[in-house]
């Protein structure tokens, strides 16, 4: 050891117990933040469904994961997941074709979890919502043939914004946009007057 450390070394032994307190707490390892921890389904009594749905989001399922990471490749931006609507929160959701894609672990066999997806289900549909459900095992061995069932609902199912159309958005389907015709100013003079 250099004679410099050494010198601290017996400086710190000769020290009294309140000045070494005083030393030591300079001294104390930084507290780092605690890990995230994945939410538990109990924990939606104390977050709202948005924040739940938010830690949802940053943490999915595995089938989750795997069919949304096969939906953005085949149907680019008509997928919202983890959506809040009626009350409740839907793992997929084309709100241009107002269909909701559930994907069912193995808590949805409990027989209180179907009778709540039952419930959940007709709320859904009592406002217009076309409910598709999947159990995970099948999105794990069959993704291909999933993704082709969900081709066929979206065809068959009205797409409410067609391309070319002037009603609706993909955000909002129900709001009425104005015709290039309506959004024609009137007076000319008033379009050079600025």
């Amino acid at each position: 050891m250099s004679s410099g450390v050494s010198r601290i070394y017996q400086r710190f032994a000769t020290m009294s117990d309140a000045e070494r307190k005083v030393i030591s707490s300079r001294f104390k390892k930084p507290k780092h933040k605690k890990k995230f921890k994945k939410p538990s389904w109990r924990v939606t009594q104390y977050l709202g469904k948005t924040e739940f749905a938010r830690q949802m989001r940053l943490h999915p399922s595995p089938p989750e994961s795997i069919l949304w990471g096969f939906l953005q490749v085949r149907f680019p931006r008509v997928f919202h997941r983890q959506s809040v609507m009626v009350g409740y929160i839907a793992d997929f959701y084309a709100p241009r074709y107002r269909l909701v894609i559930e994907v069912d672990g193995a808590q949805h066999l409990a027989p209180s979890a179907v009778e709540y997806d039952r419930v959940r289900d007709a709320a859904f549909n009592k406002r217009g919502f076309t409910v598709v459900r999947f159990p995970a095992t099948r999105v794990f061995s069959e993704c291909a043939l999933v993704l082709d069932e969900i081709a066929g609902y979206l065809k068959s199912s009205p797409d409410l914004n067609p391309k070319g159309s002037h009603v609706g958005s993909e955000r909002d389907p129900g709001r009425v946009r104005a015709t290039p015709a309506e959004r024609e100013i009137p007076n000319a003079t008033a379009r050079t007057s600025r």
